[in-house]
């Protein structure tokens, strides 16, 4: 088991190019970090953003769940197919706020157990509106509180993004209520290279 848990949110800025595409080759570069981290004792759980960018990329007449199941499907399967050349495996797990419990939490630990990684999105394509107050960021932070992390990393560019929900604001209030649970948390630059590594060494 890892000495060590740590939540990575991805943001839309980060996982993104310019046109809305998953951006392959950042994703590659933080696949080969969370790989590194892995080596240093650290479990990595991952909280991407994107999906509905993605659907809405295929037809931007989607509403938001439509656009969610299509999107959630595309970004799984590049997020599947990047790791994988990086020696790494994926597990997508899609909650409401009411599926953050002890079960959760268990399975989490036996994926991490097994050198997997697991990839959460909030199920757009269930909940009409969003449980978490400003989208994935909030999620992220609940996440840490449900398994027991010890440091939420954040990984943006500070900027409202058109395809996001959050913004620089939403994160800092993730950010004081991730203090006020005792989870460490940082918000840095994800398109800095070796980002991860620098933040947690």
């Amino acid at each position: 088991m890892y000495q060590k848990i740590i939540i990575i949110k991805i943001g839309t800025s980060v996982s993104l190019t310019n046109r809305g595409a998953l951006d392959e080759y950042r994703l590659g570069h933080l696949a080969a970090q969370i790989g590194k981290l892995h080596k240093h004792s650290m479990g990595v759980v991952l909280v991407a953003s994107g999906a509905i960018a993605c659907g809405r990329r295929i037809n931007n007449n989607f509403d938001r769940t439509c656009a969610a199941g299509v999107g959630q499907a595309i970004l799984t399967a590049t997020f599947t197919e990047v790791f994988r050349h990086h020696g790494l495996n994926i597990a997508q797990i899609l909650v409401k706020a009411e599926d953050l419990v002890s079960s959760l939490a268990q399975t989490v630990y036996d994926l991490l157990a097994m050198g997997i990684v697991p990839l959460f999105n909030e199920n757009d394509v269930i909940n009409t509106q969003s449980d978490f107050a400003s989208g994935n960021d909030f999620l992220a932070v609940e996440l840490a509180r449900c398994i027991g992390s010890q440091k939420l990393v954040i990984l943006s560019t500070m900027q409202r993004s058109k395809f996001g929900v959050g913004g620089g604001e939403a994160k800092l209030r993730a950010v004081e209520m991730a203090r006020q649970a005792g989870v460490e948390t940082q918000i840095v630059n994800g398109k800095v290279r070796n980002i991860l590594l620098k933040s947690l060494s």
